[in-house]
């Protein structure tokens, strides 16, 4: 069985080439797309020199959610996979959500990265995590830790029925109302991650995105 990987990646050179050494060999029986947003370092050049993969670009930023849904769009396994590039989360938790999906190929895997609160939530992005993801909770009567967690294995067809319209980071926030709308079998994979004290790429108002998204969805 063998799975599109979907990577967003905007401005990664530092990480780049550790993520490439560590999921090249995933490209010998699965789909790797790199979907490069603008990037305006050297990101473009370092994933032209590899051919195992195939890189979308950008030519201006687009946003988390233009670039997953130009993905999306061009998959051709029948299973997909949404991990972000930026390394916080380690790809043997991708390989881990890999293998848990083919358990039950029913179920949509999910990470969670706040299993353990007090050792993840270490800056104010996980703390707002934690907030807005309450808020989603009580919107649509569900228990979920971690509705922004960007690892996730779900079968293609079902979330291009989605319709998916978010153009940046709301884009979790969209593919999760939709499974919660739905009633969908989503199972939550508890892994590590390591927060970058540096170099994200959210700001106040891709918080007022969320919330905009989260709202409107329950009101469907």
């Amino acid at each position: 069985m063998s799975y599109s990987i979907l990577i967003p990646i905007f401005n990664e050179e530092k990480y780049l080439l550790d993520l490439i050494n560590e999921i090249i060999p995933l490209s010998i029986n699965n789909e790797i797309i790199f979907i490069d947003d603008g990037s305006t370092d050297d990101t473009a050049i370092i994933l032209k020199q590899f051919k195992e993969f195939i890189v979308l670009r950008n030519e201006k930023r687009l946003g988390k959610g233009s670039s997953l849904i130009r993905a999306i769009n061009l998959a051709k396994e029948k299973y997909i996979v949404i991990f972000d590039g930026d390394l916080e989360i380690e790809t043997k938790e991708l390989i881990l959500a890999i293998s848990q999906h083919k358990l039950d190929t029913n179920l949509i895997i999910k990470g969670n990265r706040f299993h353990i609160l007090n050792e993840n939530a270490k800056s104010m992005y996980d703390i707002g995590n934690l907030i807005f993801n309450k808020i989603f909770n009580i919107l649509y009567g569900t228990n979920y830790y971690d509705i922004f967690c960007c690892l996730m294995v779900v079968d293609k067809e079902l979330i291009k029925k989605f319709k998916l319209k978010s153009k940046n980071f709301g884009i979790e926030t969209e593919i999760m109302s939709n499974i919660a709308i739905r009633k969908l079998p989503c199972k939550e994979l508890n892994i590590k991650y390591n927060r970058r004290s540096s170099g994200k790429k959210l700001n106040f108002f891709h918080s007022l995105e969320i919330l905009f998204v989260m709202i409107t969805q329950r009101l469907k």
